[in-house]
């Protein structure tokens, strides 16, 4: 059985003449297009550089990436995926995740705490040394 490791990628499509997937996009005052890309993948060293790289030797960055079908397609080859989906007009939850880990002395942590308590971060790990927060938001 594979252990399977699922991430979803937030692209940005160059305005072009060729629709992809038959599907009318939202335009931004540049003529980008945003598509959001599920992708489930073995979980193995090197994958998310594996699908990086297919996109990189196409030309594009993670600042502005274009997917359209020739793209996934390419994806859909690699060994370690398993599945793309374009969902960017499905109904999913999205939220940013930030981890902090702050090196901290007994007399600081209270006052640590404190702080973080007033922006809802969350303690989910301490040492002797260290804090570790969990913050969570919406993407704006």
């Amino acid at each position: 059985m594979f252990n399977l490791w699922s991430f979803t990628m937030t692209c940005l499509l160059i305005k072009s003449s060729n629709a992809h997937w038959g599907v009318i996009y939202d335009e931004d005052s540049t003529g980008l297009r945003s598509h959001t890309l599920s992708m489930l993948v073995n979980d193995s060293p090197g994958v998310l550089n594996i699908v990086t790289c297919v996109m990189s030797r196409r030309g594009y960055n993670i600042q502005s990436l274009a997917v359209g079908t020739k793209l996934v397609q390419q994806l859909n080859k690699l060994i370690d995926l398993h599945e793309v989906r374009d969902i960017t007009h499905l109904p999913f939850a999205e939220r940013e995740l930030m981890l902090i880990k702050i090196a901290v002395n007994t007399a600081a942590r209270r006052d640590i705490l404190d702080i973080a308590g007033i922006f809802w971060a969350k303690a989910v790990d301490a040492s002797d040394h260290t804090i570790t927060l969990e913050l969570t938001g919406d993407l704006n």
